[in-house]
């Protein structure tokens, strides 16, 4: 499962100091005012929760 924008699509950008998860166009829309705007890629282990490996696990 990966992160949601407010709006209910994938999020691909962090935005803001707090790193709101943000889709294309609601990100767009954050940065249109006249003070800068902090935004980000969102880290691969941001966009995707790691999943355990169940190959790593030993049942004894």
């Amino acid at each position: 499962m990966s992160k949601k924008c407010s709006c209910g699509n994938k999020a691909d950008y962090a935005v803001h100091d707090d790193a709101q998860p943000k889709c294309l166009l609601c990100m767009l829309e954050a940065v249109d005012v006249p003070i800068p705007v902090l935004v980000r890629t969102l880290d691969p282990w941001e966009a995707e929760p790691v999943k355990p490996d169940l190959v790593d696990v030993i049942d004894e």
